[in-house]
């Protein structure tokens, strides 16, 4: 799976998952997407994903970030080998990222709740502190237009 070098960033936004599977529907390879706020993000079965709406930091007039809302895409031909495991992978990149940003004494608190969560262990509780959620749609493979593939989403919602 090749990274995007590339991504766009919006203020606010319904889905971010959901506006690169429209460029996929649509004929378009999209670029990652980022967003500050998230109005109708979803999450595995459905469930909602936001950012609350963040109150503003006394005296600054500046609200802080709660969250970091983004997607990637990614372009696989139907049958390549791995596409299944899509979901795992980015659990462990965001484990892995998450791990080394908070440093050694904090990360054994870290763990992958299966399949798609973050978790952090505070006071001796198991909290969510990301949320993956993987979609597909067909789409025409920019590499080989004649074999079918598959448009693959990774979204991402971090408490931060």
């Amino acid at each position: 799976m090749k990274s995007p070098t590339d991504f766009h960033h919006v203020d606010a936004t319904g889905s971010t998952n959901e506006d690169l599977l429209a460029q996929f529907r649509a004929g378009r390879i999209p670029m990652a997407l980022l967003s500050d706020d998230q109005r109708a993000g979803r999450g595995r079965l459905g469930r909602r994903w936001h950012n609350d709406a963040p109150a503003a930091v006394a005296g600054s007039g500046t609200s802080p970030v709660q969250a970091m809302l983004g997607s990637i895409p990614q372009v696989w031909a139907i049958g390549e080998r791995g596409v299944s495991l899509v979901p795992f992978a980015a659990g462990m990149a965001v484990l892995d990222v998450v791990a080394a940003s908070v440093g050694p004494r904090i990360a054994p608190s870290i763990g992958l709740g299966w399949p798609n969560d973050v978790l952090v262990s505070r006071n001796g509780r198991w909290r969510k502190l990301a949320g993956i959620l993987v979609e597909t749609a067909p789409v025409t493979s920019p590499v080989t237009p004649s074999q079918p593939a598959v448009g693959v989403v990774i979204g991402v919602g971090l408490n931060l």
